[in-house]
């Protein structure tokens, strides 16, 4: 029985360290980040865009309005002013289907997301006519000016329309068309104070009577709007469910990693159209540098990567509203030397606002790791992410202290059996390197020599320190000798042969009988020294016959 238990244990432990050890290999295998392939899959985008989409545009058009135009262009005409945008066509169409199908709307967006452009050729659509379009842009502390002027002018103490009462009564004149009204900014000013009480409760309940000089105000059914807020910064009135109840849901613009994609896949081609159309040499060296860096799909990778991060970060830890958008001014920072300020960046953009937990390039470090190890998140494999759970559950000392010993244990077995593997790899790498310089004739004797007793001075003085075993070091002398006396019984063979030669040569001639001699030494050392100095030595003797053989 004990025999039997002792077998099992021999058995056991050998087990145990080889398993442990395959689950540490395993377990500390981090994980890639899904939108690292999903952002190199970006380059360069496979979406349609607004210019592939003028049939789709004219359906669009033509399904809201229940009519057919005879332009078929007229959905691309009006989307293109006052310019076509870079924007993908599902996007476009989620956002126009969006008012659409509410009328009124709420779009909040974060700096550089492109809001205005997208809301502008919503309108253009909606409305087909500039003349039918109201824009209202708001600033802080002019609440009662805009209400004067939008909703009640009062002129010479009589109360006129303002200019959206106005554009009500154009509605009702003209009830086949639709119009729309796009109130920039609603978020810098109070929403309540510029419509005024009475047509604030209208617009919660239609049943709701306003009248203006005997006159009831009523919201005519064609008519649209769209409300833009920018989130996080500026806000001077943070919206709730009383105002959305009013002014249509609330729908948020993020920012669009495909879009700066497709920006800098335009921005390569626009380069490349004038490449080749002027010729390289005719082409400024700094447009060809950015050229270059946007040919380079690992270095366009990089930046779309880390936008994409950067923003998520961003809103994860600080707030959605001081995320960046594709159209701010980093999307221009492409080339490698850039990357550093598209990082300070963000980080000044956030620290702006003086938030409690400042930004910093160190905040990204995670990101810059996946950089470095092809997408792996750090931080991601089964042994990090089982610590975080074992904290959460309050096990985590427990775990620790049982766990430890046995990790420490093997780690220690592990690193010791390769540090001495390496090291004994390394001790004898360098006797045979040094040897075949010599051989190669890379290193004259001496200098062979010098380097193989420097060599064992090493190894004399990791003995002392017990990095190395007596066995072990015993081998490596015994390794270092034999390479040692290889080198010293050329070395002697060469001067003996040199002494033979310059003797035979002292009457300037080499008979036969001397030639025969000199053949005889060769053949003598042939497997005595290495085959290059053999060749060498063989060499030298058919030289000297032909040069001073009695023959001649």
């Amino acid at each position: 029985m004990t025999k039997t238990t002792i077998n099992i244990g021999k058995v056991a432990v050998p087990i145990f360290i080889i398993a442990l050890i395959i689950f540490i290999y395993f377990g500390s295998e981090n994980k890639i980040d899904p939108d690292w392939n999903s952002t190199y899959e970006l380059i360069p985008p496979k979406v349609k865009t607004l210019i592939e989409s003028e049939a789709d545009l004219q359906s669009l058009l033509e399904n809201f309005h229940n009519q057919q135009f005879k332009n078929q262009s007229l959905g691309y005409q009006l989307a293109a002013d006052p310019f076509l945008p870079t924007m993908e066509f599902e996007k476009f169409k989620y956002f126009f289907d969006l008012l659409t199908k509410n009328k009124y709307v709420v779009f909040s967006s974060v700096t550089g997301t492109g809001s205005s452009t997208i809301i502008d050729r919503i309108a253009n659509l909606v409305a087909l006519d500039k003349e039918r379009i109201l824009k209202i842009n708001c600033a802080p502390q002019f609440d009662l000016i805009y209400h004067k002027k939008y909703i009640f002018l009062e002129e010479d103490e009589k109360s006129k329309k303002g200019e959206l009462l106005k554009f009500w009564d154009k509605c009702f004149e003209q009830p086949d068309k639709k119009f729309i009204a796009i109130i920039d900014n609603f978020d810098k000013i109070n929403p309540e104070t510029f419509f005024g009480p009475q047509i604030w409760e209208k617009l919660a309940d239609q049943r709701e009577k306003v009248f203006f000089n005997g006159e009831e105000i009523n919201i005519p059914e064609n008519f649209y709007m769209i409300t833009t807020t920018l989130s996080g910064i500026g806000s001077r009135v943070q919206l709730n469910n009383e105002h959305f109840k009013r002014l249509g849901g609330l729908y948020f613009l993020p920012p669009s990693t495909t879009e700066l994609a497709l920006y800098l896949n335009d921005k390569k081609k626009e380069l490349k159209s004038e490449i080749d159309s002027k010729g390289k040499s005719n082409i400024e060296v700094k447009k060809l540098r950015e050229y270059e860096a946007l040919s380079n799909k690992e270095n366009m990778h990089k930046v779309i990567y880390f936008f994409e991060k950067a923003n998520d970060l961003i809103y994860d830890e600080y707030s959605r509203g001081l995320q960046l958008g594709q159209w701010n001014n980093l999307r221009k920072l492409y080339i490698p030397e850039q990357f550093d300020e598209m990082v300070m960046t963000f980080v000044n953009h956030v620290n702006a606002t003086n938030p409690e937990k400042k930004l910093t390039s160190d905040s990204f470090e995670n990101f810059f790791y996946s950089f470095s190890h092809d997408g792996k998140l750090k931080g991601s494999n089964f042994i990090s992410t089982s610590f975080e759970v074992f904290k959460a559950w309050g096990f985590f000392t427990e775990f620790v202290v049982a766990a430890s010993f046995a990790i420490v244990t093997a780690l220690f077995s592990a690193y010791y059996v390769k540090k001495r593997k390496k090291l004994i790899n390394k001790y004898l790498s360098e006797s045979e390197n040094i040897y075949q310089k010599y051989v190669a004739s890379h290193l004259h004797s001496g200098e062979a020599l010098e380097e193989l007793i420097t060599l064992k001075k090493e190894i004399d003085q990791d003995a002392k320190n017990g990095k190395i075993n007596y066995a072990e070091a015993i081998f490596f002398y015994n390794s270092i000798r034999d390479r040692t006396q290889a080198i010293e019984i050329t070395r002697n063979i060469n001067q003996s042969f040199m002494q033979l030669v310059e003797t035979f040569l002292e009457d300037n001639v080499i008979s036969k009988s001397e030639h025969k001699k000199l053949n005889s030494f060769l053949e003598k050392i042939k497997f005595k020294i290495p085959k290059d100095d053999y060749n060498r030595l063989k060499a030298e003797v058919k030289k000297v016959w032909d040069e001073h053989g009695e023959k001649k």
